[in-house]
């Protein structure tokens, strides 16, 4: 049996491939694969370890050939799997959903607003150019956590965790927004269920936590935007296309947002010249713990699969 890893991971749990005789290979360096080398690395595999950012499409598994059974997504999300297509082929897809990986995501979400609210990296920047701030006490400040208002935006497992730190770490009262009614949140946390608009117009912190989706696309638009208070801050964990960034680029330019911190966005807002605006490049995550248990589940579903067994975290193709 053959497998591709389209890039290294930990081999903490590799041991379970080398049990079974499986054959691994691993493109040797740390980045996207490239799509050529990938198209031709997985030539006649078994499985395939993928990242979030492989386009895994028809030509992908029109490359891989009628060997493949397993993918498995180094990730949470898949958005880039054509789900369709492996349903025809009969190709298994997992992805990782593990707890460990959604508070990693809600306690990176409150740090970037940490940052932000206290003004930490314009402060460290300052610093390190010698442009060393005096103590103003009617000079720039930074804002309180406490006692203020959240907004969640996708009250799932990494939103609602979001919403528990907020709510018993800084007594905030919880406004979401989501497909569906929480009630258990709305008991133990006291939240609403409140419109977009409304949301944005009353939330001092606003966490953008959703999937995207034909439903989510764009959903945070210019007319919802444009509600945000100018004492705001916005921190973003979801793709680039959920957010109006154009819109977002215009009030930070001008100050109608106290800040923003987003893991994923476009190159053009990485552009922006702006000293309220904090980018991640998609790695505040990461951490040693969940990406050893993300390795595990990866391991052990490609395992599972190839051995005629369930998958522990299959995708459903709906």
């Amino acid at each position: 049996m053959k497998i591709f890893i389209t890039r290294p991971i930990p081999d903490k749990y590799f041991n379970l491939f080398k049990k079974h005789n499986f054959k691994v290979d691993i493109y040797e360096k740390d980045e996207v694969c490239p799509r050529n080398i990938l198209l031709n690395r997985i030539k006649g595999v078994n499985a395939v370890i993928s990242q979030w950012e492989d386009v895994i499409d028809k030509e992908f598994f029109v490359a891989a050939g009628k060997n493949l059974k397993v993918v498995a997504n180094f990730a949470t999300g898949y958005d880039y799997i054509d789900l369709k297509e492996a349903k025809n082929r009969n190709v298994v897809i997992t992805n990782t959903p593990t707890p460990l990986l959604y508070f990693a995501a809600a306690e990176s979400a409150l740090g970037l607003l940490l940052t932000i609210a206290k003004r930490v990296t314009k402060l460290y920047v300052q610093n390190r150019s010698g442009n060393i701030p005096e103590y103003s006490p009617i000079g720039e400040m930074g804002l309180s956590l406490r006692n203020k208002v959240t907004g969640i935006v996708g009250m799932g497992h990494i939103g609602s965790k979001i919403a528990e730190m907020m709510f018993g770490g800084f007594n905030n009262r919880i406004l979401y927004f989501n497909r569906t009614r929480k009630k258990d949140y709305e008991i133990k946390l006291n939240a609403k269920l409140v419109s977009l608009k409304k949301l944005f117009s009353q939330a001092d912190f606003v966490f953008i936590t959703l999937p995207k989706n034909l439903g989510t696309t764009n959903l945070v638009n210019k007319l919802v935007l444009e509600k945000v208070k100018s004492t705001s801050i916005l921190i973003s964990t979801s793709a680039k296309e959920i957010i109006d960034e154009k819109t977002l680029a215009k009030l930070l330019k001008e100050h109608r947002i106290f800040g923003a911190g987003l893991d994923i966005y476009s190159k053009e807002l990485k552009l922006l010249p702006s000293d309220n605006l904090i980018l991640t490049s998609h790695t505040v995550v990461t951490e040693l713990d969940t990406t050893l248990e993300m390795t595990r589940l990866c391991v052990e579903n490609v395992r599972n699969v190839l051995n005629g067994k369930k998958p522990i975290t299959p995708v459903k193709f709906g």
